[in-house]
């Protein structure tokens, strides 16, 4: 099983060599358990990630890192299972569906950069859906939480 409790992130890796490269490698990654935590698509060719996937600690709490946001909504969830589990189910839906959506809007904007020469704002582009992202996972996260208390 990839869904422990103990779990500090998983992925899932996409290589798709009918893209280049800057586009092609992409990371739909997952902090904390996948059962109470959100995919997010960061690309591999990018030269940053989000700061909230890059700051924090696994020992202590900091309400801008994806980790603890989504851990306190899996700290709520298992101990309140039967009552919450159907809430972040949802929210997982919604925010991984809209996410896929845009990931491939953001691959054809990337394309349209690169076709014109545009290697910069092809990077931009995959950067700015990645930062996007992550900001959408956080705030889910950090809003159910702040809802469960």
């Amino acid at each position: 099983s990839i869904s422990l409790f103990r779990t500090s992130y998983s992925t899932v890796t996409q290589s798709r060599g009918a893209f280049p490269n800057l586009v092609g490698g992409r990371v739909w990654i997952c902090q904390y358990m996948p059962a109470m935590s959100t995919y997010t698509p960061l690309y591999v060719g990018v030269s940053s990630l989000p700061p909230s996937y890059t700051r924090g600690s696994l020992f202590k709490y900091d309400r801008g890192s994806n980790y603890w946001s989504a851990a306190s909504v899996g700290n709520w969830a298992t101990r309140f299972y039967r009552y919450i589990r159907q809430d972040v189910e949802e929210s997982q839906k919604t925010i991984e569906g809209h996410l896929m959506l845009q990931a491939d809007m953001t691959d054809r904007t990337a394309m349209e950069n690169l076709a014109t020469g545009d290697m910069k704002g092809a990077e931009e582009v995959l950067k700015g859906q990645a930062d996007l992202a992550a900001k959408v996972a956080l705030d889910t996260w950090n809003g159910k939480c702040l809802n469960m208390t």
